[in-house]
């Protein structure tokens, strides 16, 4: 697999350098393959990566380990969790957010620590709002946290000091890579991302052998490079900054070996890989290769938790087919039943944060301007406006149903042909082209569409205004009706993420679609504008969490001195 200027020569890491970070050198694999094993090369690859990112990532017995006080942690916990309900992101994804929220609050708060104490209190943060446990990292990880650290550091003071970028220019390239920098600690905190890349990779290999994807103008080193983004994007879930660290590693394998005192000479690769990356996160086919991806890698999900059932042992479940399809049809059960649970965690947290954003809009501009306007405030829009939002999502949400027995079927078949090298005899052709329309056909449903969306947008606010509805409660109904037709959206996709036989849909469901789009369409664009205008999150950041933060740093010195104090205190019998 040719990336740029770096070439995957199979389904594991290309450096030597990256063994002792999980990753494996595959031509020094390949004498490891059993050639009697019924598995295909590419599971047996597989599981000896995985060995080895286990190996690699294992605690030494007797190792110390980082242990501090949980007197306040409940209270972290627990703000961890509001915060959380209001900053919409994947359940995956919030241990990083917080290390990148932690890191940007250290260096504009105490921009005179060294990377180390501030290492140190990013574990400390993170075993305080349970995304680490607590005496679990070895504390030799400190240090190795702190030239994490240091290294991005000395890159922000270079970023800095370049006269030959503007002020906007310099505050993108910091926070491009405050997010790779994230991800990196959290990469070194924990083997996770490791092995989800590893099967990521896999995906990759597998799709390249079984699929041929026509009629496109890009280069085959594109085609790799957006093949391998939908695969991290379907099997890893990861968001924009998760790719930019995975594709970071792929076209600079070295990144991770970087010291401080060698950072200026490779800056200019350095900063040309960075836009290289972002040309492939901008391409127009990008979303439409992953939507094509994702209805055919389901199936790995699957197999990733027999693997993590037992690592060391599963590769004897893979040689017997009898015994790798019991428990196919065993995980896939327990994944579906998952699934309601999915569902009531994503409902749960769509709920508050729209309660949360609806609280903010009332007080800033309904109650102000019915008040100043209106001369009284209109209590049925206010209670319409908090309960209808919540109420829809909750039916939505109900309305979810599990996969069929024909979708376990259609799993294991996947599985199977990935385990046993069975693919099929020739590539399945695919093309992601839109498809050609007649131009007038086009022309109109353009019309007809334009048409459903004023006439569900303006019966909505007819039957509104029959309610004492004014202009800017309307608004708000729009705003918030909208942000759960997008919220159920990402509910059902989340449910549907073992789905590969596809959901039937009725002439109610279709209807259904066909009045609710305008409102997806506008959650999409509102949800994209209030990520950059959440200032709700700005306060809970750096009005809130910063002192916070402090106070549960003093209470912890304080602990330690008591301890060491009783400890001096009570006399020890002979």
């Amino acid at each position: 697999m040719r990336m740029g200027n770096t070439v995957f020569i199979n389904n594991s890491a290309t450096e030597d350098s990256e063994k002792d970070r999980g990753a494996v050198n595959p031509v020094g694999l390949r004498s490891g393959i059993d050639k009697r094993s019924i598995l295909s090369e590419e599971m047996s690859l597989l599981m000896v990566d995985y060995r080895a990112i286990l190996s690699a990532n294992t605690p030494k017995l007797n190792e110390n380990r980082v242990k501090v006080s949980e007197v306040l942690s409940t209270l972290a916990f627990t703000y961890e969790k509001i915060r959380n309900a209001v900053d919409y992101k994947g359940e995956h994804l919030l241990r990083r957010s917080a290390i990148e929220r932690i890191l940007k609050r250290q260096i504009w708060e105490n921009a005179g620590s060294s990377p180390e104490e501030i290492s140190v209190t990013i574990v400390k943060e993170l075993i305080w709002a349970r995304y680490l446990d607590n005496n679990t990292l070895p504390a030799s990880k400190i240090a190795i946290l702190g030239e994490i650290i240091s290294k991005y550091l000395a890159l922000f003071r270079f970023i800095e000091v370049d006269t030959n970028l503007t002020a906007k220019q310099k505050l993108a390239r910091r926070e491009w890579f405050l997010q790779v920098a994230a991800c990196e600690l959290e990469d070194e905190i924990s083997p996770i991302t490791a092995y989800w890349e590893s099967l990521s990779r896999s995906v990759f290999f597998w799709f390249k052998q079984n699929y041929d994807w026509q009629g496109s103008n890009l280069s085959e080193d594109d085609k790799d490079v957006q093949i391998y983004i939908a695969s991290l994007r379907c099997i890893a879930k990861v968001d924009r900054a998760g790719l930019k660290y995975s594709l970071f590693k792929i076209f600079y394998p070295g990144w991770t070996k970087v010291k401080v005192n060698t950072l200026e000479h490779v800056l200019t690769p350095v900063f040309a890989i960075m836009e290289e990356i972002n040309r492939h996160l901008k391409s127009p086919v990008e979303q439409r290769l992953f939507r094509y991806l994702q209805k055919q890698s389901a199936a790995f999900i699957i197999l990733k938790e027999i693997i993590d059932e037992d690592i060391e042992n599963s590769r004897s479940v893979f040689e017997n087919p009898q015994i790798l399809v019991k428990k196919l049809r065993k995980v896939c059960q327990k994944k579906y039943s998952e699934i309601r649970k999915k569902i009531n965690t994503g409902i749960r947290r769509s709920i508050i944060y729209i309660i949360a954003t609806k609280l903010i809009f009332a007080l800033l501009i309904e109650i102000p301007y019915e008040v100043y306007f209106l001369q009284g405030i209109n209590y049925t829009a206010l209670a319409t406006n908090l309960l209808i939002p919540p109420f829809l999502m909750l039916l939505i949400g109900l309305s979810i149903r599990k996969p069929t027995d024909e979708n376990t079927k259609r799993i294991i078949e996947r599985i199977r042909s990935f385990v046993y090298g069975k693919g099929v005899p020739d590539k399945i052709p695919f093309s992601l082209n839109p498809k050609r329309r007649n131009d007038i056909l086009s022309q109109l449903f353009l019309v007809v569409y334009g048409w459903i969306f004023f006439f569900v947008f303006g019966s909505i606010a007819f039957i509104l205004l029959d309610f004492g509805f004014n202009l800017v409660s309307i608004g708000v109904f729009y705003v918030f009706l909208s942000l759960v037709m997008l919220f159920s959206f990402r509910v059902r996709y989340t449910a549907g993420e073992l789905n590969v036989t596809g959901e039937r849909e009725s002439f109610l469901s279709h209807l259904f679609t066909n009045l609710t789009l305008p409102f997806l369409n506008l959650g999409v664009w509102l949800s994209k504008g209030l990520s950059k205008l959440n200032f709700l999150l700005v306060i809970m950041d750096f009005l809130i969490e910063a002192p916070f933060k402090k106070i549960m740093s003093v209470f912890e010195e304080w602990t330690g001195f008591i301890r060491e104090r009783r400890e001096e205190v009570v006399e020890v019998p002979n």
